[in-house]
């Protein structure tokens, strides 16, 4: 798993997908990411302000173990940097993924961030006119990194084949040298992919200015048990390079997000 091993979720999507990528897919699988690799943390709180009401639980993000040591990378700076002004604070779920949303600007800003990693510096090219109205093409070298990409994916649903048969945790130990790309092959239980989902989509609903009538909760994944969308599409990136997406092309790695 050479090149999913050096590649964050928002870079590998970026290379799979170029300019199709949307806004909301690399948010949430940056902060997915993030939390994977214990660079941040959930911490859950549980309080009860009148003893006839029920407890109320309250998650929170919070620095983890590995944030002081951590180089952070531009596309994952919206989530990071209110940390690194103050690692003593801690943030309401749903706070973070606003901030997140809000210091992404826009599609074509936060493209512009994950572009400028390193695995993907010579992956792209820019037109004259893209320059002005935006997007980018691929180059030879980036032809050639969408396929070796494709190509370990279908390595790793072999390594998740596996799993399903024999409940080796060892197997998935193996996995973890690709961070937070483990949450694009389709299968697996990413619980947690439905949390960041649910609370992005309300964000999205709040704040998108998206015209192409793709807002809102009706294009976003919602992730089951096994990690696959309940409208049929992929939870990332499948092993054949596609979009994951549904016939309603609002599901998957593809799904549609603000501009």
């Amino acid at each position: 798993m050479n090149q999913l091993s050096k590649l964050t979720p928002a870079e590998t999507l970026l290379a799979v997908h170029g300019s199709a990528t949307h806004l909301n897919d690399l948010l949430k699988y940056t902060l997915m990411d993030l939390i994977f690799r214990q660079v941040l943390e959930l911490e859950t709180t549980t309080r009860q302000y009148n003893k006839n009401d029920p407890p109320k639980i309250y998650q929170y993000v919070v620095p983890g173990r590995n944030f002081d040591t951590w180089t952070d990378k531009l596309h994952e700076t919206v989530f990071l940097s209110t940390f690194r002004r103050n690692s003593d604070q801690k943030i309401l779920f749903k706070n973070m993924v606003s901030i997140g949303y809000q210091n992404a600007k826009s599609k074509r800003t936060y493209h512009s961030y994950v572009l400028r990693s390193n695995g993907l510096h010579s992956a792209f090219e820019t037109t004259f006119l893209q320059k002005i109205f935006g997007g980018f093409d691929y180059t030879r070298s980036g032809i050639q990194l969408k396929k070796t990409i494709a190509d370990e994916f279908i390595a790793l649903e072999e390594v998740v084949a596996s799993y399903r048969k024999t409940k080796d945790k060892n197997v998935l130990e193996s996995l973890r040298a690709i961070g937070g790309n483990i949450f694009l092959i389709s299968g697996l239980d990413i619980g947690l992919a439905q949390e960041i989902d649910k609370e992005l989509s309300e964000e999205m609903k709040r704040t998108s200015t998206d015209t192409s009538g793709c807002g809102g909760t009706g294009c976003w994944t919602t992730f089951d048990t096994s990690g696959s969308s309940s409208s049929g599409g992929h939870s990332g990136c499948s092993s054949h390079g596609d979009s994951g997406c549904s016939s309603s092309g609002c599901s998957g790695c593809g799904g549609c997000g603000g501009d």
